[in-house]
């Protein structure tokens, strides 16, 4: 009987995936466009007043501030991780512009011109279209400038598109704009901290040590329980804290009480100071909105989190297990979106997101059971497993028969491969809280930390 019972699901399985694959090759839907949030320096969480003054640029300046002025040349110190992350942008606005050159290309079926307002990436054009895993095109001609530019623009035949036009296209594009950004002014606000603390040293004919000794930091007894929650926090078991460990302790636990001090003096004394900064600010908060049709969801909150993966990454599930334990611990704030991230070309993938969906026609809560059994499983896409799953969460067969061999959900799953290839490249899994991304490897103490803010 059992025997029978396995080979009724083998053919049942066999007979649905030829059925499915039949419907492979229908017409996709187009993208949607994006917009973007208007950008603003106010993301960067700092205690200064930051404004763009377009003239500072001129002066070779990149910030003035209380009649001083910050030159270019005292950034130079770091001007390597500022390079980095030009080089990596120019690289990605190739990558974003060049597909939609090639795309007009093959809708105009005339030839497109692409002009860059950098040099070219240091892999060369062809190298850098085939690790992106985007074709060649003949017909598009690209040039590039032979100069190194801040600004970064891409011309396709004569339609400009600015950074923050490129910003939409790529995710991580976006991403290294406003860490730019964020380099860029942590190092200026450095620069102010150190220039106004010597200035009101020197009021006091004090060393700038002596100075922040007497009136920044107090002393500071550092309790054993405190040594403990640190060495927990770490994976140090108490047994193990000997004084070596215990000194070790202490002095991380001092330094971040130094540090923090230093902080709250600054921004109650330089609090609302106006900096005016030679570079614009950028948006943080490009997330397409609103996400395609229905997502599956959990949870009943306002506050949006949106997992990025799919049930055949293997690396991915212990972090989704954890995720979805996260967001179940905050549900009554939190409300989850799922969205499946997958390559054109990988069907199985495809199809499986597609059965989920049928799944989940008879019941929201089925989209998660599935999810959690395909978990459990170590699935990889069987159309065995498919059905098995099915039986065991006592689904109508039929009802999801109907609904997985028309390919009902075709168009809404191939939105979620569309939306997350507008991101550019991104790592399994990947988790937006508000529009905060946070790549694997993902910091669940981050993410609770930042649900617990903005909950």
């Amino acid at each position: 009987m059992q025997k029978n019972i396995i080979k009724l699901v083998a053919s049942l399985s066999l007979i649905l995936i030829i059925l499915w694959v039949a419907f492979s090759f229908f017409s996709q839907p187009k993208q949607k466009s994006v917009k973007e949030v208007a950008p603003t320096y106010s993301n960067l969480a700092s205690p200064f007043n930051f404004t763009y003054d377009a003239s500072l640029k001129k002066q070779d300046l990149v910030a003035s501030f209380q009649e001083q002025t910050i030159s270019q040349g005292e950034l130079l110190g770091n001007q390597a991780s500022i390079d980095e992350l030009l080089r990596s942008n120019y690289d990605l606005a190739v990558y974003v512009a060049y597909y939609w050159a090639s795309q007009k290309q093959k809708e105009t079926k005339q030839q497109v011109s692409l002009n860059f307002s950098f040099p070219e990436p240091e892999l060369g054009l062809t190298k850098l279209l085939t690790l992106s895993q985007i074709q060649l095109n003949p017909k598009v001609s690209v040039q590039f400038q032979s100069i190194k530019s801040d600004e970064i623009q891409a011309k396709v035949d004569s339609k400009l598109y600015t950074e923050s036009e490129i910003a939409l296209g790529s995710l991580e594009f976006a991403k290294n704009r406003f860490k730019l950004l964020q380099l860029r002014t942590q190092l200026i606000e450095d620069i102010i901290i150190k220039k106004h603390l010597i200035a009101l040293a020197q009021k006091q004919n004090l060393t700038l040590n002596e100075f922040i000794e007497k009136n920044v930091f107090s002393s500071q007894e550092i309790s054993d329980s405190q040594i403990k929650e640190l060495a927990l926090k770490n994976n140090i078991p108490v047994s193990k804290i000997d004084e070596s460990t215990k000194v070790r302790l202490k002095k991380i636990i001092k330094s971040k009480y130094e540090s923090q001090k230093l902080k709250d003096f600054i921004a109650k004394d330089l609090k609302d100071t106006e900096i005016k900064l030679a570079f614009p600010p950028v948006a943080k908060k490009v997330y397409p909105l609103p996400l395609p049709g229905r997502l599956p969801s959990m949870g009943t909150g306002s506050l949006k989190v949106t997992l990025l993966s799919n049930f055949l990454c293997l690396k991915c599930r212990e972090s989704e297990k954890q995720i979805i334990e996260l967001v179940k611990k905050y549900q009554n704030s939190v409300k989850l979106y799922y969205l499946f991230q997958f390559k054109e070309d990988n069907f199985r993938i495809r199809m499986v997101a597609e059965a989920s969906y049928c799944v989940r026609d008879q019941g929201e809560d089925n989209f998660w059971e599935f999810q959690t059994k395909a978990l459990a499983a170590s699935f990889d896409g069987q159309e065995e497993l498919i059905n098995k799953i099915v039986i065991d969460l006592k689904l109508d067969s039929e009802k999801f028969k109907k609904c997985f061999i028309s390919r009902k959900y075709k168009d809404e799953v191939e939105k979620h491969r569309l939306l997350v290839q507008s991101f550019g490249p991104t790592s399994l899994p990947t988790i937006l809280v508000d529009n905060y991304f946070y790549e694997s490897p993902i910091s669940l103490d981050l993410v609770e930390e930042k649900i617990k803010i903005l909950k």
